[in-house]
């Protein structure tokens, strides 16, 4: 399992997803609000929409 504690941004996010989509046939795609602020993720959300098994809001 691969863990990243960090936002990536730009480039490194591009290649990140890139890898994914080549060495998993299924993965989590986690946001965290504690992360940033969520609403520069909006358009790769819309892009992948249909790919989405699940998508949920949770609190702890």
């Amino acid at each position: 399992m691969i863990v990243i504690d960090s936002n990536p941004k730009q480039q490194p996010y591009s290649d990140l997803l890139d890898l994914a989509f080549d060495i998993c046939d299924e993965f989590h795609f986690v946001l965290r609000n504690d992360m940033g602020p969520l609403d520069s993720f909006g358009p790769i959300l819309k892009k992948l929409e249909g790919s989405f098994k699940e998508m949920n809001g949770q609190s702890e």
